[in-house]
């Protein structure tokens, strides 16, 4: 059963878990096979074990993983193995060391319950003493703040839940000992100095992870009680409406983007399913953890704490590693405090759940293999080969937002501009990307449909004010219709626009509508 839960956790080694819809559905693909054959052993063992061997059994294998993560973040780190990312030194087996933090975070709560328990062994304490030593070595190098924040709020629950913050109290000397209020107050000092330090450490970072949890917050209003079913698209629609009011400060017309995750799964659930299915997964989540404490099994519920307190600013529920974890710990909280007929509903769940999903992702991964064969035209820009080959996976691979663009945009570039038009908006509704918008603004121009084009360009400028191709495009629309008010208004726009880095591209802009002012003012 070990081996079955490791070989259901270790499915990011050998693939580099990136946040794009293609890298996950092999991965999502990895967690059905695996989960079938898990859950399914799961199921036999419950009937074979104690409940209390199968928690600790789900307690080692999450240690052993999350330690594996360690030791492989500080090899990458020392420079012994590659990262699996170019911008960052330690990734683990993740894409990014965001992730990383999370998942080690996860550990911590586990491996103090384990050494606080009074029925374990001297030689198992050693090891797990050193386990958690090299998973707290390894967290600050992931420079995940979230993932800090997640070990310290989690090891209070394990040590408040454990008596321990009351025995160091009651150890102090009495000239030493401080009142339980003052020592709230300390407390508070620090989390307010703290906050102020993970805040400065990524400063830019932290600025645009609060436009978009404003942005997502908009976007939930929109549409409160059943959701907008596609984040990206919602998304890219509230934060369009908000700089159109013309009331944003320029830190954020330069901190926004076109993000696929809210970066924080309650925002993100609201958004995509209404605030009925997010107030009732977190009563859920309440009432299991309060299951918990009272029957004393802190270590499982610690590290739901600590996934639940990483879901405020990153994404672990699209991450298939974080969702197996997160059912291991559900399966091992119930079957702890409940009737084991009722906790092996989990895994049953798991195993019709995958074996469900199984066949359509097997497809999908065919029709991915299958199209990647075929972007070798459109990196080499063979627009009308691309036409004809993409057409004929279309329906198969119209889920994907970067596959549409590609044969839209290869549509707009082979002059079929009627036919762009419809498979572009397709695209539109499921992605924040402003450059869509823009190529349908283009195949409205070149079919003269001036005020279509307009509006699309205009939506293009609101949805991230601070790029400049919009209004190069929109310069030269107000050149063709003869508009010289609006064209000097976009000239100007052009020359003094804010953006975030100035590059080649962006002064061949510049210079292009500079030529073309040029013409107006000569004899």
């Amino acid at each position: 059963m070990f081996l079955a839960v490791v070989f259901w956790l270790t499915m990011n080694y050998g693939i580099g878990v990136s946040c794009d819809e293609v890298h996950q559905i092999y991965q999502w693909r990895q967690f059905c096979l695996r989960g079938i054959i898990t859950g399914g052993i799961l199921i036999i063992f419950s009937f074979i074990l104690q409940p209390k061997t199968i928690v600790s059994i789900i307690e080692f294998s999450i240690i052993a993983v999350c330690t594996v993560e360690a030791v492989y973040s500080l090899l990458q780190l020392y420079g012994v193995l590659p990262s699996l990312h170019g911008i960052f030194k330690v990734t683990g087996s993740f894409y990014n060391p965001g992730p990383l933090g999370g998942f080690i975070a996860v550990s911590i709560p586990i491996l103090l319950h384990k050494i606080f328990e009074s029925d374990t062994n001297k030689t198992a304490k050693h090891i797990l003493y050193t386990a958690l030593i090299i998973n707290a070595i390894a967290l600050p190098s992931t420079l995940s703040r979230t993932a800090w924040i997640a070990a310290i709020i989690s090891t209070i629950y394990i040590s408040v839940g454990n008596g321990k913050l009351v025995g160091v109290q009651a150890a102090l000397p009495a000239y030493i000992k401080i009142r339980p209020k003052y020592l709230l107050l300390i407390f508070t000092f620090f989390c307010i100095v703290g906050a102020v330090f993970l805040w400065h450490i990524k400063r830019d970072s932290a600025l645009g992870r609060l436009l978009l949890w404003k942005i997502s917050a908009l976007a939930i209003a929109d549409a409160p009680i059943f959701g907008s079913d596609n984040f990206a698209a919602a998304y890219g629609a509230a934060q369009e409406k908000y700089f159109a009011n013309n009331d944003a400060s320029i830190s954020e017309k330069l901190a926004a983007g076109a993000p696929d995750y809210a970066f924080n799964e309650y925002l993100q659930i609201g958004v995509e399913y209404g605030l009925l299915v997010l107030i009732f997964e977190v009563l859920i989540l309440g009432l299991i953890i309060r299951k918990s404490y009272r029957e004393k099994t802190f270590g499982l519920s610690g590290a739901l704490i600590a996934i639940m307190v990483f879901a405020f600013a990153s994404y672990p529920l699209h991450l298939p590693v974080f969702v197996a974890v997160a059912i291991l710990i559900f399966f091992g909280i119930i079957i702890n405090n409940s009737r084991k007929i009722f906790a092996i509903s989990v895994p049953i769940a798991v195993v019709l759940f995958s074996s469900f999903n199984l066949s359509s992702l097997n497809q999908k991964s065919q029709n991915v293999a299958q199209w990647g064969r075929m972007q070798i035209l459109y990196r080499n820009k063979c627009y009308g080969d691309v036409v004809n080959r993409y057409s004929t996976i279309y329906d198969a691979m119209s889920w994907n937002p970067r596959f549409v663009y590609e044969y839209g945009h290869s549509l707009y570039k082979t002059k079929e501009y009627e036919a762009a038009i419809p498979i572009l908006e397709n695209d539109a509704h499921n992605s924040a990307d402003p450059m869509i918008l823009n190529i349908i603004g283009e195949c409205h121009q070149a079919l003269q449909q001036y005020d279509d084009a307009e509006t699309y360009y205009l939506r293009a400028a609101n949805r991230i004010p601070s790029r400049l191709y919009p209004h190069y495009l929109l310069y030269f629309l107000y050149c063709d219709m003869g508009n010289d008010s609006l064209r000097l208004r976009e000239y100007e726009l052009v020359n003094t626009l804010e953006i975030k880095t100035e590059s080649p591209a962006t002064r061949d802009l510049r210079k292009q509508v500079e030529e073309r002012e040029q013409k107006y003012h000569s004899p």
